[in-house]
């Protein structure tokens, strides 16, 4: 069996990019060579991967960067003093829905969202603390015994990620957002609120 501290963990480059594809190499090449009881070979896969995703967050914030420099400079080739910083606010107009444990005081079991502006998605099973009526089973297909409902953050948890998205979608303080579902007036926005409420979280007022 080779050994694991003749295979070299150090990057040889100095580009991100590269780095983060020879660091995802070198993880898939731990694995493959040592067994996957060999513990202390699948810990430095782990840590090579982990640095892979390090090297990927760096890169991404290195394209940024240059994004924001490529319209500084062309703010400037054509003479506009707009600040960049000062962009205007934006209307988000989010789709969401929702599966419940029934339509008589409704628990949510999950919920989708997708932000038309950016077209970021969120989705998450929610545990619910209450049971499944068989109507609503034979609709969603959830129930308690369901692994993904098992296995599912509490409501607590699941809405607060929830809120997280939505902060994150946000590019300006002046920013707002609008939830629309189908029969959203009727069922979704009241349950959504309900079920916050229940959870003591609340939407933020924009």
């Amino acid at each position: 069996m080779p050994v694991l501290h003749r295979i070299r963990v150090s990057c040889p480059f100095e580009d991100c990019e590269s780095a983060y594809k020879y660091q995802k190499y070198l993880g898939n090449h731990i694995r493959d060579v040592h067994s996957i009881d060999n513990t202390e070979a699948q810990a430095k896969a782990a840590s090579v991967y982990q640095a892979a995703f390090v090297r990927e967050a760096e890169n991404q914030k290195k394209d940024h960067e240059m994004e924001v420099r490529q319209r500084r400079s062309a703010l400037e080739i054509f003479h506009d003093d707009t600040d960049l910083k000062e962009e205007s606010p934006i209307f988000h107009v989010v789709l969401f829905d929702l599966e419940t444990t029934s339509l008589d005081e409704p628990h949510i079991a999950e919920i989708a969202m997708v932000d038309l502006a950016s077209g970021r998605e969120f989705q998450t099973y929610v545990k619910p603390d209450t049971t499944f009526t068989t109507g609503a089973t034979a609709v969603n297909g959830l129930s308690h015994e369901d692994p993904r409902i098992s296995a599912a953050p509490s409501p607590s948890e699941a809405f607060t990620s929830l809120l997280h998205f939505i902060d994150a979608l946000k590019q300006h303080p002046l920013d707002h957002f609008a939830l629309i579902a189908h029969n959203g007036e009727r069922f979704d926005q009241p349950t959504l609120l309900r079920n916050f409420f229940i959870a003591s979280l609340f939407l933020p007022e924009e």
